[in-house]
């Protein structure tokens, strides 16, 4: 298994501590923005890519319905949770923060939880290439566009080579 500081698997690992810890359920959600630049890799791809990786012990939604904080949101209520707790980058958080308070604002509102906390787990600049522990799919094409393979296995997760080569096929087909 390739380093365990890989910002990716430290998130998950994330997610799922804080679960632990609350006696919750993880659900991860990603983003569907695709392109070939910043995000070359295909949402349905990338969700089974996800589920494949956390051998499915962590629910990974796939409904592709869920486009936004707002569609996740309603997905979790829906699903009669109550309390929420968003891991989410910086770049985020306010924006599910005034989601929620316009919702609880709202007479016909979506949702309506007994708590949302909001937790940031750092930056999510897409273009940032100076630190190995930013999340960056860009790192990741440009590792793949240079045939810098260990570049690319510092930033992202895969179980073995086989996985590895799996996951550099997606990308290439997305690039």
């Amino acid at each position: 298994f390739p380093s365990h500081d890989i910002v990716h698997y430290q998130l998950f690992r994330k997610v799922v501590s804080t679960a632990n810890s609350k006696q919750a359920h993880p659900v991860i959600f990603l983003p569907q923005e695709y392109d070939s630049n910043k995000n070359p890799m295909p949402w349905k791809l990338k969700v089974e890519y996800i589920k494949e990786f956390l051998n499915n012990k962590v629910y990974v939604c796939d409904k592709e319905e869920v486009k936004s904080i707002k569609d996740a949101l309603t997905f979790l209520y829906n699903r009669s949770y109550k309390k929420v707790i968003f891991l989410t980058s910086s770049v985020l958080e306010d924006e599910i923060k005034r989601i929620v308070e316009e919702e609880k604002n709202n007479e016909d509102g979506a949702f309506e939880f007994d708590s949302v906390d909001v937790v940031s787990v750092g930056t999510s600049d897409p273009d940032l290439e100076t630190s190995e522990y930013t999340y960056s799919p860009a790192q990741a094409r440009n590792a793949i566009l240079d045939n810098n393979i260990e570049k690319l296995k510092k930033i992202v997760i895969y179980k073995d080579e086989a996985q590895l080569q799996k996951l550099i096929s997606i990308m290439k087909t997305g690039m």
